[in-house]
């Protein structure tokens, strides 16, 4: 009886292991570092899905940002996170901030953007999206914001 309690238990435990984020492997592979300028811009390709054209573009650039904000961009100078890793947490803390910049802001920090769009099974559209981002505007305002500290302090 005591063994089986044990197995109980540690299968609980192992249960409650989860990731919080399980997508965020996948999520950070859709994201590809192409350049940067010194370390003002990046330039980023992402790709991403979506039910409509406009949905799978959003989406695509959305992912971008995520990618910078929360795990940093792979195989580049920028791969650490520009407001941390833990994503709920940051979006439990400044909720207003990224809800007004994913709806209403996030394209004031693209310079430059080239979109392809297909068909793909199922009716839903895949977006592979370019964009050059404006890194030194877009950490400035997370300053100003008080979502990240500045540098040095």
């Amino acid at each position: 009886m005591k063994q089986l309690v044990r197995i109980f238990i540690l299968a609980m435990v192992l249960a409650s292991c989860k990731g919080t984020n399980k997508n965020a492997q996948v999520a950070s592979a859709r994201v590809i570092y192409l350049s940067s300028e010194a370390r003002n811009t990046v330039t980023l390709r992402s790709m991403d899905f979506g039910n409509n054209e406009v949905e799978a573009i959003y989406n695509a650039k959305k992912l971008s940002f995520q990618n910078i904000f929360f795990r940093g961009v792979a195989s580049s100078p920028f791969n650490d996170p520009l407001i941390g890793i833990d994503e709920q947490a940051a979006y439990k803390t400044h909720k207003e901030y990224l809800t007004d910049f994913y709806e209403n802001r996030m394209e004031s920090f693209i310079i430059r953007s080239n979109e392809s769009v297909e068909k793909v099974k199922g009716g839903s559209r895949q977006a592979n999206v370019t964009l050059t981002i404006n890194l030194r505007a877009l950490r400035k305002d997370l300053e100003d914001k008080k979502v990240i500290r500045k540098f040095g302090l």
